[in-house]
C-alpha cells in the first residue's frame, strides 16, 4: 500500500487527499499536460502528465514514461507536432469560425506529403483543410526503420486508416507543393523530385488535390 505524507512543523502528517499534490493549477489548457487516472497498490491517483521535449542525437527518437505504464498514455505519433496539442487545435478552430474563414493551411517540417480534411470532433462538422510538404533533401524517417520498401505501403495505408482526418499520405518521395487558389476552390499539386543529387533534377506531379467550400475532397493519383 502506498502512503502520502506531507512534512509540517510538527513532523509527518497523513495527506488527505494525494491528488491534489500532483495537480497544477491552470485558468485554461496548456498544450502538452493532461491528467491521467492511475493507482498505486489499491490507492487511486490523480496525476498531471506533461509532454517534454527534446533534442534527438538518434534517427528515431523513442517516447519513454518515467513512473507510468506507456501503454497507457496513449502517446501521438509525434510530441512535437500539431497531434500533440488538441486543445490548441480546438483553439484554432473557434478562431476560423468566429472570423468566418474559409480555412486552408499548410504545414511542412514532417518530411512526408499529406491531404487532410479538418473536421471538429465536438460535432464532427467539416472545419477547414490542410496540406503537407515532404522535403526536397531531408529524410523522411521510415527509410531507416526498415529496408524493406514495402514499409512505405504499410504506413500510407494505416495513417489514412486510423486518424479520420487523413484523406492522403504518401511517404516514400521528396518533393514540393504547388497551391492554386481562386474564389470557389483550391487546388493542391504533388510533385516529386526525381533526383535530389542534381541541381538542375527533374519533377514530376504524382498527385493532385481539389477542394471547395462546401467540403468536398477530391484525390486524384498521378
Amino acid at each position: 500500500e502506498l502512503g502520502v505524507f506531507a512534512m509540517t512543523d510538527r513532523g509527518l502528517r497523513g495527506v488527505a487527499n494525494p491528488s491534489a499534490l500532483f495537480l497544477s493549477q491552470h485558468d485554461s489548457d496548456v498544450a502538452g499536460s493532461c491528467v491521467m487516472a492511475t493507482q498505486e497498490g489499491t490507492r487511486p491517483l490523480l496525476v498531471e502528465i506533461q509532454a517534454m521535449v527534446d533534442s534527438a542525437h538518434v534517427p528515431n527518437p523513442r517516447r519513454l514514461s518515467v513512473g507510468l505504464e506507456s501503454t497507457r498514455l496513449g502517446l501521438p505519433i509525434n510530441l512535437d507536432a500539431w497531434d500533440g496539442y488538441p486543445a490548441a487545435r480546438l483553439r484554432l478552430y473557434d478562431a476560423a469560425r468566429r472570423s468566418r474563414a474559409n480555412l486552408a493551411i499548410l504545414s511542412g517540417d514532417t518530411h512526408m506529403f499529406w491531404g487532410n480534411r479538418l473536421h471538429d470532433p465536438r460535432n464532427e462538422s467539416f472545419v477547414g483543410v490542410e496540406f503537407g510538404t515532404g522535403s526536397v533533401t531531408s529524410p523522411g524517417g521510415y527509410e531507416t526503420i526498415s529496408p524493406d520498401p514495402r514499409i512505405y505501403e504499410v504506413a500510407e495505408k494505416a495513417l489514412v486508416a486510423r486518424n479520420p482526418d487523413v484523406r492522403f499520405a504518401h511517404v516514400r518521395d521528396h518533393g514540393f507543393l504547388i497551391v492554386e487558389i481562386t474564389k470557389g476552390a483550391l487546388t493542391c499539386d504533388y510533385h516529386q523530385v526525381a533526383d535530389i543529387q542534381t541541381r538542375d533534377g527533374r519533377a514530376r506531379r504524382f498527385a493532385r488535390i481539389t477542394t471547395n467550400r462546401a467540403g468536398g475532397f477530391q484525390v486524384q493519383e498521378g
